[in-house]
């Protein structure tokens, strides 16, 4: 919560859906998801 606190320009995180779910929460305006190919 904090970086967002501060404004800063983009997070790099290993929990891409609890970011997603914070940005949510805060009304924050939401990327597009990238798509993931599980099956590589």
């Amino acid at each position: 919560h904090g970086l967002i606190d501060l404004g800063v320009d983009g997070i790099i995180t290993d929990y891409p859906d609890r970011l997603r779910a914070v940005m949510a929460k805060r009304g924050l305006p939401l990327p597009v998801p990238t798509p993931v190919d599980v099956e590589r």
